[in-house]
């Protein structure tokens, strides 16, 4: 009979470059991240070791997230409006919230 991992026990590398958050299971090897780097973004043993720490920084994804502001501050297309305003009469109705809460 075999056996099968829980899994609770897996491992997972994450790639971090720029806006890629593709998602590697570990297995005791870096073989499928390293094919990754190298196909997708074009990164190898070679190509860093020309780069200086701080470009290399620069690769990895930025760890800020956008505020409220900044988000609300770019303009909606008519579609998604609609559709936000369809989720929030779904969402007032379905919680019995009063209409003030738009407000």
């Amino acid at each position: 009979m075999k056996s099968k991992k829980k899994k609770t026990d897996v491992v997972y590398a994450i790639c971090q470059i720029k806006d890629c958050t593709r998602k590697y299971v570990y297995h005791g090897s870096t073989t499928n991240y390293t094919k990754h780097l190298r196909d997708d973004h074009h990164i190898t043993e070679v190509s860093l070791s020309s780069k200086t720490p701080e470009e290399i920084s620069n690769l990895k994804q930025p760890k800020k997230q956008q505020s409220i502001d900044e988000l609300l501050s770019r303009p909606l297309s008519s579609r998604r409006q609609k559709l936000l305003n369809q989720d929030l009469v779904k969402f007032i109705v379905g919680t019995r919230q009063p209409l003030s809460i738009v407000e």
